[in-house]
């Protein structure tokens, strides 16, 4: 096993977040010292063909298009996991607005954003930094920076995706 450099048009990006599915990679978003976080731009989604060895760049929504508003924001420190052929993106902040703690789902079918309905009152306070892997159909979410408490975090919460809510998991 050897490691090759194929990095063509690479995004220069940490705090990102990364899928696959199939034969692509999807990197979400992440922050970069050429871009500008205090304003409020629907977030990037570079891919990369492991057979071509080539990154490209989706084009973004512009203000009039309706994927616009459910587009989530550029941001760096969230999470993505793969879910029945969809990535679902969570937590994350930006310069401005902050943290964020809605739940978004990108289709690469169709290159389409949706928000997620929540059913229950219960969802986890807005953060970043924190760690996120799918077992089942559940998404498990760990500790994090808590923008309300400004703060480290040791929770750990699981969106069902069967029952579209979130639960708190207590340790014993």
């Amino acid at each position: 096993m050897y490691w090759i450099q194929c990095i063509e048009n690479g995004p220069c990006r940490v705090n990102h977040a990364a899928g696959a599915l199939d034969d692509f990679i999807y990197s979400f978003g992440g922050y970069s010292h050429k871009e500008d976080y205090t304003r409020v731009t629907p977030i990037d989604i570079h891919i990369f063909n492991i057979h071509t060895l080539k990154w490209y760049l989706l084009p973004k929504p512009q203000l009039n298009d309706p994927q616009y508003n459910l587009t989530p924001f550029s941001r760096y420190g969230h999470t993505i996991v793969v879910y029945k052929r969809k990535f679902y993106l969570w937590g994350g902040r930006n310069d401005h607005p902050v943290a964020c703690n809605r739940l978004f789902c990108f289709d690469p079918k169709s290159c389409q954003w949706s928000i997620i309905s929540i059913v229950g009152d219960f969802i986890p306070t807005p953060r970043d930094g924190h760690s996120a892997c799918l077992i089942n159909d559940k998404m498990y979410v760990f500790g994090g920076f808590e923008e309300h408490t400004q703060q480290f975090s040791n929770d750990l919460f699981y969106f069902d995706f069967n029952k579209s809510s979130w639960h708190c998991r207590h340790s014993k």
